[in-house]
């Protein structure tokens, strides 16, 4: 079959997702104030706090979709299932999945004051939650970075 048959669809997909879903998210749940002074604006240094354009950042943002779970997990069901199972996965898993919670993620940062996950707990909930989420943090690393070996030592 022809990859053109499959990567046209696909992208009009993830297109289409973007385009209603996303800002339909972005504008009735999560409600940004493009007015208000970001973390890298406030704590400008050039170093962890530095201003981005808007298409970097979101070129950030969509790298990050592409993580582990994207990956090994389409890899695991393109073995056990075939291809179509795993298009949907990647397609519909990008914005009903993926966007929403890496970018709700990052605008719960930014209202934070540029906090990470484990700060966020803190703030949010207790000192006990940042510990707890740190560790974890730390342990899917671990078994990701595994996750990843596994699979590579596996197609060798």
């Amino acid at each position: 079959m022809n990859a053109i048959i499959i990567l046209i669809p696909a992208t009009v997909g993830i297109g289409i997702g973007y385009g209603v879903y996303a800002r339909w998210i972005d504008r009735r749940v999560i409600k940004p104030d493009p007015h208000k002074v970001t973390p890298a604006e406030m704590y400008k240094d050039d170093v962890d706090f530095i201003p981005t354009h808007r298409t970097i950042l979101f070129g950030y943002q969509f790298q990050s979709i592409a993580a582990l779970g994207s990956i090994t997990g389409s890899i695991a069901v393109a073995l056990r299932w075939g291809w179509l199972p795993v298009l949907l996965w990647i397609v519909l898993g990008t914005f009903f999945i993926g966007w929403v919670q890496d970018y709700a993620t990052s605008v719960m940062t930014m209202r934070e004051g540029g906090k990470s996950l484990g700060g966020l707990g803190h703030t949010l909930i207790s000192s006990r939650t940042k510990t707890i989420l740190l560790v974890f943090i730390y342990c899917c690393l671990w078994l990701g970075m595994g996750a990843f070996g596994n699979t590579t030592e596996a197609l060798c």
